[in-house]
């Protein structure tokens, strides 16, 4: 209603700039009023539209400017997909759904093979779902009590997940970081124990 909108992570194409933005209606309680995708020139300029996704989109790590992996939906309710934005002009494609799931999908990863996301249910029970791009199959991995804050996939390929205290109780347990197979989709660690930081992890960066 303002005629502006949020930006939120971006990524860098060549000599432009990929930005998620979200819009949302101030009157309304500040619901979403949908959301897209943009293309920014460094060198100054008007920006393009890449998508048109959903409301509240959110570009995963690891994307890249020939793909694009974006999370779109509000929390709490099972309006979110999950989907590719590919180079080749291809249009927006849902790779998962909340609907389908019946979870919200709060976070995600992707790399030349696999593709991994974070979903929870409305009692805060959180689950790792590992999706094989090759084929597609998914191999919906392990639950946790803990809040599963962020997924990233490593340059070997492992899917690590940062894991906080939870609301559900047992949470405290699984704080830490947990590596998991992108298989088979089920932790790597001995005896299935987090790696222990002095305070709990919230973001994941490879460098």
């Amino acid at each position: 209603t303002d005629g502006s909108a949020e930006a939120g992570r971006m990524v860098v194409d060549g000599d432009t700039v990929l930005v998620e933005v979200q819009q949302f209606n101030q009157d309304d309680g500040w619901s979403s009023d949908g959301g897209a995708v943009l293309r920014f020139p460094c060198a100054g300029g008007s920006p393009s539209v890449v998508a048109e996704v959903g409301p509240s989109p959110s570009i995963a790590s690891g994307s890249t400017g020939d793909t694009l992996l974006v999370r779109t939906g509000l929390y709490g309710s099972f309006d979110g997909e999950l989907g590719l934005i590919e180079a080749n002009g291809a249009p927006w494609r849902v790779i998962a759904s909340e609907a389908e799931l019946e979870r919200d999908i709060t976070a995600a990863a992707i790399s030349d093979d696999h593709i991994a996301f974070v979903s929870v249910t409305g009692d805060w029970t959180y689950q790792v779902h590992c999706l094989d791009r090759r084929d597609e199959t998914r191999v919906d991995g392990v639950t946790s009590g803990a809040f599963l804050s962020d997924i990233g996939i490593d340059p070997r390929g492992r899917i690590w997940v940062a894991a906080r205290g939870g609301w559900s109780g047992g949470g405290d347990d699984d704080a830490g970081l947990h590596i998991i197979d992108p298989t088979t989709c089920q932790r790597l660690q001995p005896d299935n124990q987090p790696i222990k930081t002095a305070l709990n992890p919230y973001n994941l960066a490879f460098l």
